[in-house]
């Protein structure tokens, strides 16, 4: 099952709605108290921050000192995500691939020679005995 959010615009506020989704046509749902976001909040009295399950709509009290109203901080999901190594590890493993590469391609060629000679000498027995 899965849960989608997303806001519908109306005059004034925003009201956000989930849909859980057991079909594709599954009907849309306006938040319930057992689904609501987690949000972040700051006491503007004793400065405490705090996290807390609440409606949209809703403030908690500060857990700290009681005070009504926190104020809501804007708290980011994640920072950007970085693919790969950095720095000292990366350097290392550019070094190490160009020494794999440097070996593959020798012995590529190695392995042409070869070839190339064993091709040769068998074009020379077939002239000399024929």
């Amino acid at each position: 099952m899965r849960v989608f959010s997303w806001c519908d615009a109306d005059s004034s506020s925003y009201s956000v709605r989930q849909r859980l989704v057991t079909s594709p046509t599954a009907p849309f749902l306006p938040i319930s108290s057992a689904l609501v976001p987690l949000y972040e909040f700051g006491c503007r009295r004793c400065g405490a921050r705090f996290e807390a399950l609440t409606p949209p709509t809703d403030a908690p009290p500060c857990p700290n000192c009681g005070a009504a109203a926190p104020r809501r901080l804007f708290s980011p999901i994640s920072g950007p995500l970085k693919f790969g190594l950095r720095g000292a590890a990366a350097r290392r493993s550019d070094a190490l691939r160009r020494v794999r590469e440097e070996r593959r391609l020798e012995e590529r060629s190695r392995r042409r020679d070869e070839r190339g000679q064993e091709g040769q000498s068998a074009k020379r027995r077939r002239d000399s005995s024929g």
